[in-house]
């Protein structure tokens, strides 16, 4: 009952993870009506923040335009200001979840670009809003891609279980990996190493040469041939697995779950590494 509930966890991990991420479309321009000042930022506004810094943290060379705008109901001045206000409570969070200064463009736009006229309350709650564009092209952002070139490579500690399918028996892993991605190929594919020790009552020793994919955002699969080493016993294995990166600044947080088949048997493997890029 512990393994299952065990395995049940990591799954579920990964699964929220991945669809919290996957949930908005950054292609689009966000807006945030009705914007109070006055207010802590709404739930459904931080989920979108939330599921921004993890897009922005996986991808170095995008950065975020926010824009401030406001009704007509104070002077020049007062509008410019409000409208900076409602930017830096957007631009604070996002600093909060590690994005730098640098990648966030905020500007103030006032009563000007109304998208109703300020008739009714209604009209300027629709003025009151902030809006984010995600800015995805490269050549606007000099400087970058040194940057991204930087977090190619990445290593990374492993913590976390192995379920022996036949026996239903579970052990403690350990074990440290590390990847290079390609600039060539634009970061999506990687080459990598890892090593793991299998906890149990005579130690086994896990090693891969994995070849990762990365297709969409922090998500990244890999394919591996290996060896398993159980004192004199060596036996040759194939490791499929899935991850997802949960990036804060150059450190990484994967939950994994990877399936390694070993002379017909089937071994679950899975749990949490934590990483840094350089």
């Amino acid at each position: 009952m512990i393994i299952k509930k065990l395995q049940l966890f990591f799954l579920i991990f990964f699964i929220t993870y991945c669809l919290s991420a996957q949930s908005y479309d950054f292609g689009k321009t966000r807006v945030f009506n009705k914007f109070n000042t006055a207010l802590a930022l709404p739930e459904e506004t931080k989920n979108y923040l939330d599921a921004l810094a993890t897009y922005l943290h996986a991808n170095e060379s995008f950065k975020v335009k926010i824009s401030g705008f406001s009704d007509n109901s104070g002077t020049s001045q007062e509008n410019e200001n409000l409208s900076l206000e409602r930017v830096k409570m957007i631009s604070d969070y996002l600093l909060s979840k590690g994005i730098t200064e640098d990648r966030i463009e905020g500007k103030s736009e006032g009563a000007r670009m109304a998208v109703a006229v300020n008739d009714s309350p209604e009209n300027k709650a629709l003025n009151n809003r902030v809006e984010i564009i995600i800015v995805h092209s490269i050549s606007e952002l000099p400087g970058k891609e040194f940057k991204h070139e930087h977090h190619s490579n990445h290593i990374a500690l492993f913590g976390g279980a192995t379920t022996f399918q036949e026996t239903k028996e579970t052990f403690a892993t350990a074990g440290l990996e590390c990847e290079h991605r390609f600039k060539d190929l634009n970061y999506l594919l990687g080459i990598g190493l890892f090593g793991e020790a299998v906890l149990a009552d005579e130690t086994e020793y896990v090693a891969g040469i994995p070849i990762f994919i990365h297709p969409y955002k922090g998500i990244k699969i890999l394919f591996a041939p290996g060896v398993s080493i159980l004192k004199d016993n060596i036996e040759m294995i194939i490791r499929a697995g899935i991850g997802y990166d949960i990036f804060i600044g150059k450190f990484a947080i994967t939950p994994g779950f990877n399936i390694d088949y070993v002379k017909e048997h089937i071994v679950l493997v899975y749990g949490l590494s934590f990483g840094i890029g350089f």
